[in-house]
């Protein structure tokens, strides 16, 4: 079965591809209300205004329509060479157009799934230091904000 697998016509577009995307976007969609309604209850138990959580929810609503934006147009930007379920989750998830476009550039074409998977691999090794390097940095980053703290005049604030 394996010695066959060339001859197999290779599709970016393949339906399985978008189930599998849809499946992931959907379970981050899903921990993402998750959140805001245990948030927006416990804003609500701890005595927070219901008309201050509402405005924060439109107010965080309308600021996510400009990346939303943004990630449509690196989807079709990239759709050309990757198809659309790969940028689709790429950019949904982690990811950055400007690393996204340079990552999938140094392919002409991706014609096979050998490809594919090199391509989507080298994409995400990429982008996974993001994920890390804040969890490496974030005490020398603080110790460095008291720093700049104690050396300012009325001891700077920070939040």
């Amino acid at each position: 079965m394996l010695h066959n697998l060339n001859s197999v016509q290779f599709d970016l577009n393949s339906p399985i591809l978008y189930l599998f995307v849809g499946g992931i976007i959907v379970f981050i969609l899903a921990q993402s209300v998750f959140f805001l309604v245990r948030s927006y209850r416990r804003g609500l138990a701890i005595g927070m205004d219901k008309k201050v959580l509402n405005k924060t929810v439109l107010r965080a609503a309308v600021f996510t329509v400009a990346p939303a934006v943004a990630i449509l147009v690196g989807v079709v930007t990239l759709a050309d060479k990757l198809g659309v379920p790969l940028p689709w989750l790429r950019l949904s998830v982690i990811g950055s157009l400007s690393y996204e476009v340079i990552a999938s550039s140094m392919v002409e074409a991706v014609s096979n799934p050998t490809t594919y998977v090199s391509v989507s691999i080298v994409m995400t090794l990429g982008m996974i230091v993001s994920m890390f390097l804040p969890a490496i940095l974030t005490k020398k980053i603080n110790n460095g904000m008291l720093k700049i703290k104690e050396r300012t005049p009325n001891g700077a604030k920070f939040s």
